[in-house]
C-alpha cells in the first residue's frame, strides 16, 4: 500500500514572452506584484514569483534575453504571447526519484526525470527534480511533478500576497482527463469541467478581491 503523502498544488505557471509585461499584468489584476525569482540557465528562462499560500506560488516566466541562446531550449509551456496566460501547473510530490508508478516505470503522461536549478537574488541556489515539462500533456491540464527535496521551497521566503482558492481544468473530454489525474493521485486538487479546448483556470483571493486567471 502506498503511504506517501498526497501530492499538493506546488505552483501555477503563467508564461509570457516578456517578463516585465507579465509581471505588470499580474500586479494590475491582483493588486500585488510578483518579486524577482531568478534565472534557469538550462531552459534560457527567468521568472518572478508571488505567494498563493503555504508552499504554493504563482510563477511568471519568460525567455531570458540574457541567456546564451534565448528561447532555444525553452519548453513551449514556459513561453506564450504577451500579455501571457496560464499554461500549466506543477504538483508537489515526495521522493520523485522513486518513480511515479508502483512498478517504478515512467508514466507516459509525465515523461522522464529531469533536474533544475536557479539562484535567487539573495544568492540561495534552489534545486529540484521534476518530470519533463516539455511533455505538456493534455495541453497543460496534466501538470508536471516536482520534488524540492532538501532545497528551500520558493514560497517559504515570499511575503504574504494572495491565496489560491480553486484550480479548474477545462477539457473536451473531462472523463479522460480525470482518469489520467487519478493515476497520478491528483484528482483531489482540482475541479474538472467540459469545454471546447483544454485550459487551466485559477480562482485567486487577492487585495483586489476574487480574481480568475
Amino acid at each position: 500500500m502506498n503511504h506517501a503523502p498526497l501530492p499538493r498544488i506546488d505552483h501555477l505557471v503563467f508564461a509570457c514572452s516578456d517578463l516585465e509585461v507579465g509581471v505588470e499584468l499580474i500586479a494590475e489584476l491582483l493588486g500585488v506584484g510578483p518579486v524577482p525569482g531568478g534565472r534557469h540557465p538550462a531552459w534560457g528562462t527567468r521568472n518572478a514569483v508571488l505567494s498563493l499560500g503555504d508552499r504554493c506560488y504563482l510563477e511568471v516566466i519568460a525567455p531570458d534575453p540574457q541567456a546564451d541562446h534565448p528561447g532555444v531550449h525553452t519548453p513551449e509551456v514556459f513561453r506564450a504571447p504577451d500579455p501571457g496566460t496560464l499554461t500549466t501547473w506543477a504538483a508537489g510530490v515526495h521522493h520523485l526519484q522513486a518513480g511515479r508508478n508502483p512498478d517504478g516505470t515512467v508514466d507516459p503522461a509525465t515523461g522522464g526525470l529531469q533536474h533544475g536549478t536557479r539562484q535567487r537574488p539573495d544568492g540561495t541556489t534552489l534545486r529540484w527534480s521534476l518530470t519533463d515539462p516539455a511533455k505538456h500533456s493534455e495541453a497543460g491540464t496534466v501538470p508536471f511533478l516536482i520534488d524540492w527535496g532538501d532545497s528551500p521551497h520558493p514560497a517559504d521566503q515570499l511575503p504574504p500576497a494572495c491565496t489560491l482558492e480553486a484550480l479548474r481544468l477545462e477539457h473536451p473530454d473531462p472523463e479522460h482527463l480525470e482518469s489520467v489525474l487519478a493515476r497520478l493521485r491528483l484528482c483531489h486538487l482540482v475541479e474538472l469541467s467540459r469545454a471546447p479546448h483544454p485550459r487551466v483556470r485559477a480562482t485567486i483571493r487577492s487585495p483586489r478581491g476574487t480574481v480568475r486567471l
